[in-house]
């Protein structure tokens, strides 16, 4: 829930601010992919591309800033650049990022513990969102998936991964399964964050 310490300005500037980091970071894991031709390389080239539109309308929206506020917007610049003061970190502004759109967003802990799970999960898998707060991934997943997930959040918990492809199997409510992918992103380390950010589509037969 956003406090009354937040006005539409912060919020603007937020939302950009999360923009901005994601484009940095989808730039260096497309500069470690090279000229791959895989399905999941072309996904991050198109996510990049849509987050850059996404930006330039925003930019032209905004008024100028000084420019020791835009030094986030240099590639390959700070990626630690101080957010607004805040009483809430971004995990719990999220639905607010994306409240009007569709995308299936979660946030994991360090231990692999659902810390926000968007509400068109249910779309996928018949669960409410709720339903996933506060348990672990592992627990709605098949078997098969467990193991994997596991040692995928142990790497990004070492440090060792700032962007994964996920894979997985999943149960559904109705007692069946579905395949998810999912775009990871390591944002443990990120005061304002503090988790694995995820974005959950259905997996291409």
């Amino acid at each position: 829930m956003m406090t009354d310490s937040w006005n539409a300005e912060q919020m603007s500037r937020l939302r950009t601010s999360v923009l901005r980091r994601s484009v940095r970071r989808f730039r260096v894991a497309l500069r470690h992919l090279g000229d791959r031709k895989t399905a999941p390389v072309e996904r991050l080239r198109r996510g990049l591309r849509a987050m850059k539109r996404e930006l330039a309308r925003r930019g032209s929206q905004e008024a100028p800033r000084p420019s020791a506020e835009r030094g986030d917007e240099r590639e390959g610049g700070d990626d630690e650049t101080p957010a607004p003061s805040m009483s809430e970190p971004i995990w719990r502004l999220i639905p607010h990022l994306s409240g009007t759109s569709s995308k299936v967003v979660a946030v994991l802990s360090g231990e692999g513990v659902v810390r926000h799970q968007s509400a068109p999960i249910k779309w996928l898998l018949g669960f409410d969102a709720e339903e996933f707060i506060g348990k672990p991934l592992r627990a709605f997943l098949c078997d098969g998936s467990r193991e994997r997930v596991r040692e995928a959040i142990a790497r990004m918990a070492r440090a060792e991964e700032k962007f994964d492809c996920w894979r997985l199997e999943f149960q559904t409510a109705s007692g069946g399964s579905l395949w998810l992918e999912g775009m990871a992103s390591n944002f443990l380390r990120d005061p304002r964050l503090g988790g694995i950010l995820v974005y959950w589509r259905e997996l291409a037969g």
